[in-house]
């Protein structure tokens, strides 16, 4: 090995004790897909599914601050117009957003995180959070 050498980090190892949860829905909302894509470019949209957004940059990788009852962040892991968005945030872990329809607003909605047993119950309000205020903002069917 040279001394220029820098070698590559070990991998953090999973903790055994957090389980990997899902929740999963499908939304129809009253709302055109046009209409959807064009509020993920707004911060009202941000602060109204989830917290407060102090600034919003919606490109792929781009960095978020939310702030509720605590601080949170997030980024843009994915972004893939007409097919999905996936935002990842601390506090709900991934967010996909899939849209099944170019012409429709049929929307699948998975979010995913490792979690401890007692913060289950947390992240499954959150969760609901985000697909009553959706259907809030959008209109369910």
């Amino acid at each position: 090995m040279s001394d220029n050498f820098v070698g590559f980090a070990q991998s953090p190892k999973a903790d055994p004790n957090r389980r990997l949860k899902t929740y999963a829905t499908e939304l129809n909302l009253a709302a055109d897909l046009k209409t959807i894509f064009a509020a993920f470019n707004e911060p009202e949209f941000y602060e109204h599914s989830f917290d407060k957004l102090v600034k919003l940059d919606f490109r792929q990788g781009a960095k978020l601050t939310f702030e509720g009852e605590t601080q949170y962040r997030g980024t843009f892991a994915r972004i893939d117009i007409p097919r999905e968005i996936i935002l990842l945030t601390e506090l709900h872990g991934e967010i996909a957003f899939r849209f099944k329809d170019r012409k429709g607003s049929h929307i699948q909605l998975q979010v995913k995180k490792a979690l401890l047993e007692d913060e289950i119950s947390a992240w499954s309000a959150a969760c609901e959070k985000i697909v009553s205020n959706l259907g809030a903002a959008f209109g369910s069917k």
